[in-house]
């Protein structure tokens, strides 16, 4: 996918393995500050599928969104013990998923 996306971009080779050196060098600089980045880079290098991202970004969605009801003041914070309850409902429908 990005070699064809750069190949459109920058029609010059020169540029299009430039590009693609640095994007591939700053996802394996970068992978052990930031899980995005390690994720992007490894569907980037086929290591893992787009769809591991997809269902990622579902998965904090779930998150926030249980997160969010338990919250009921909108202040922003939860308690410990509604964190738990919170990530244990979302971590057994995952499991179950």
């Amino acid at each position: 996918f990005i070699f064809g996306y750069l190949q459109r971009r920058y029609v010059e080779p020169g540029l299009v393995v430039e590009w693609g050196y640095n994007i591939h060098d700053a996802c394996t600089r970068l992978a052990s500050r930031d899980q995005r980045i390690e994720l992007f880079g490894k569907i980037l290098s086929g290591e893992l599928v787009e769809e591991v991202y997809h269902r990622q970004i579902k998965r904090e969605a779930s998150l926030l969104e249980a997160l969010k009801k338990v919250d009921e003041a909108n202040k922003g914070t939860v308690s410990s013990d509604e964190l738990s309850s919170v990530l244990s409902s979302v971590c057994a429908a995952k499991s179950s998923a």
